[in-house]
Formats: C-alpha cells, structure tokens, sequence
C-alpha cells in the first residue's frame, strides 16, 4: 500500500544520508589537506620552484 512505499522511500533516503555523512567523515582530510595546499599554507614536495614561489 502507499504507506509502506512511503515508509521504504524514508527508510532507503535515511540509509543513504547515514552513508553520505560516513564518508564525508572520511574524505574530510583530503579536503583539508587539498585546501591548505591550494592556499599557501603548505608547500608540496616535489613542486617546481616558479610555483613555489608564487604566492
């Protein structure tokens, strides 16, 4: 019946917000190191010293 499709449609939206929360978790510090790196605050080995010095 309709409520038991709604009630699966909330169950598998739920499921998936649980596992788009997980990995955003596990990406963060890939995206915090890719930020510092973007920004200067990092320097990255094996960078070409014209980038390097381009801030």
């Amino acid at each position: 019946n309709q409520h038991d499709e709604i009630e699966a449609k909330f169950f598998e939206e739920s499921q998936r917000a649980a596992l788009e929360a997980k990995y955003q978790k596990l990406y963060q510090p890939f995206y915090t190191k890719r930020y510092e790196i973007v920004t200067g605050v990092v320097e990255v080995e094996g960078a070409p010293e014209e980038v390097k010095t381009e801030k």
